[in-house]
C-alpha cells in the first residue's frame, strides 16, 4: 500500500530526492524508494514538531474551555493564523472581532477593554477582563507557518538523509544495481553522522515555543 503525506509532512518526497542525490543522478528519477522515503518524511516531521513544541505546518485546531478570569485565555496551538469561529455558552461570536498578532490575538469588542498583546512574547491567546468569567468558550482556529522557514526544512532534509543512510532498504536496493550511496548521495555525509541529530535539531531551536 502506498505511504501517503502525514497532515504534517515538512517536506515533498521530490525535494527530499533532489537534495539527497547527486546531481545529475539517475536515482532522481526512480520511484522505488519513494513510499520508504515517504514514511521517513513523515516521521521527521513528527520529531521537528515534537523538538518545536509547536505545529509547523498550518493545520485546523478547535480549544474548548471555560475562563478562567485571567487577562489571558491561551490557546494551546501556536503560531496562530487566523480565528475561524468562536463561540460562548452557545452564542456564536464574529471572528471579525478578533484581532491577530504575530504572536498571539486578543478579542477586541464586546467584553470591554481589551488587554494589550505584549509585543515579542508568545501571549497565544484570547483577552478576557479579569471580571468577567464566560463558560463554554470554543475557538476554531488555525496554527503554524504561511511560510515555513528554510532551516526548519533544511533540517527536515537533513534529519531525513541521516535515517535514509541508516536504511538498510537504502543501501540493499543501491547495492544491488552496482551502485553505492557515497557515488549518489549528493550531500557530505560525514557531517550528518548520526551522533549530530541533536546538533541539527539544535540549529531550529529559536522557533522553540516560549512559554510565559
Amino acid at each position: 500500500m502506498p505511504v501517503t503525506p502525514s497532515i504534517n509532512a515538512l517536506i515533498q518526497v521530490g525535494d527530499f530526492k533532489t537534495y539527497y542525490y547527486a546531481p545529475n543522478s539517475p536515482m532522481l528519477s526512480k520511484t522505488d524508494l519513494d513510499d520508504l522515503f515517504q514514511g521517513i518524511i513523515n516521521g521527521v516531521s513528527d520529531e521537528i514538531e515534537d523538538y518545536l513544541s509547536h505545529p509547523v505546518v498550518v493545520r485546523t485546531f478547535t480549544a474548548t474551555f471555560d475562563s478562567n478570569g485571567k487577562p489571558f485565555l491561551f490557546l494551546p496551538e501556536n503560531p496562530i493564523v487566523a480565528v475561524t469561529s468562536i463561540t460562548i455558552d452557545g452564542q456564536v461570536v464574529d471572528p471579525a472581532t478578533v484581532t491577530v498578532y504575530a504572536k498571539g490575538l486578543y478579542y477586541s469588542s464586546g467584553w470591554g477593554r481589551p488587554q494589550p498583546v505584549i509585543p515579542g512574547e508568545y501571549h497565544d491567546g484570547l483577552s478576557l477582563l479579569p471580571s468577567f468569567t464566560p463558560k463554554g468558550i470554543s475557538i476554531t482556529y488555525t496554527a503554524g507557518y504561511s511560510v515555513i522557514p528554510d532551516r526548519i526544512l533544511m533540517c527536515a532534509k537533513q534529519l531525513a538523509a541521516l535515517d535514509a543512510n541508516e536504511s538498510p532498504a537504502v543501501n540493499n536496493w543501491l547495492g544491488k544495481r552496482s551502485v553505492t550511496a557515497s557515488s549518489q548521495i549528493g550531500h557530505d555525509t560525514t557531517s550528518l553522522d548520526p551522533t549530530a541529530r541533536t546538533a541539527i535539531k539544535a540549529r531550529i531551536s529559536t522557533y522553540k515555543r516560549k512559554y510565559l
